[in-house]
């Protein structure tokens, strides 16, 4: 079985490196999730698992290419396919000693913009994960510095969530497409747009460091509404 593991991801990196040394390439998509950022940090991974120079080296001249070009063309701000996932990446392969990239010329312009637009979000009472503010908070707590817009983050959280009379249970809204590809408002416990994203990005900024009651209390009614919703949900649509 780990034969035939190994032989199926040979192959598909043998694919993405011939498609990756193509002078004209179809997508022109950056994203961490949907795009060439993406696909580096697998053939970074790939080349350090096969130790193999020509892997190397292929996966060098690609990162030096996006490195030249996403600044200048992405301009998108969110963790799935625009700048706060591409930015998030660098910081991680910055810490797992994979490249080391000094973004520090344009840093200010970058961070100042991706604030923009993550207050753009909360001001739409988008808390979307992979498309809305949590992507840009998760950025700026990986960084470390900006930490102000990660409380103003905690601030949004708790003030547009709908609370028990206690306190015990916080819920937050999403609008979702029905079958009818109409949008409607629910409670999301998935990880990808809804509230699992939320527990996530609560346990991380405890991790960090950052001391704020509210944030515990989220935290703690935010697991008991996400095991009701989840209930309710399964209720519903057996």
């Amino acid at each position: 079985m780990e034969t035939i593991i190994r032989q199926k991801i040979n192959a598909i990196a043998e694919c993405i490196f011939a498609k990756v040394q193509m002078i004209e390439e179809e997508s022109f998509d950056y994203g961490l999730y949907s795009g060439k950022f993406g696909i580096l940090l697998f053939l970074l991974y790939y080349s350090r698992f096969s130790k193999t120079k020509k892997h190397v080296k292929i996966t060098e001249n690609y990162a030096k290419r996006l490195f030249e070009q996403f600044i200048i063309k992405e301009e998108l701000h969110t963790f799935c396919s625009g700048l706060s996932g591409i930015l998030y990446l660098l910081e991680f392969l910055h810490e797992n000693d994979f490249i080391d990239m000094d973004v520090s010329n344009a840093q200010s312009l970058l961070d100042n913009y991706l604030v923009s637009r993550m207050r753009g979000n909360i001001q739409q009472w988008n808390y979307d994960f992979m498309h809305g503010a949590l992507g840009v908070g998760l950025y700026f707590l990986k960084k470390r510095t900006g930490l102000e817009y990660v409380r103003e983050l905690i601030d949004f959280l708790y003030a547009t969530a709908l609370k028990s009379a206690d306190n015990h249970i916080f819920k937050w809204e999403s609008f979702v497409m029905d079958k009818d590809e109409n949008f409607r408002s629910t409670y999301n416990f998935a990880l990808s747009h809804g509230m699992s994203s939320i527990i996530i990005f609560l346990s991380r900024v405890i991790k960090s460091g950052i001391s704020d009651e509210r944030i515990i209390e989220m935290l703690y009614g935010s697991i008991d509404s996400e095991f009701l919703t989840s209930f309710y949900y399964l209720v519903e649509n057996k």
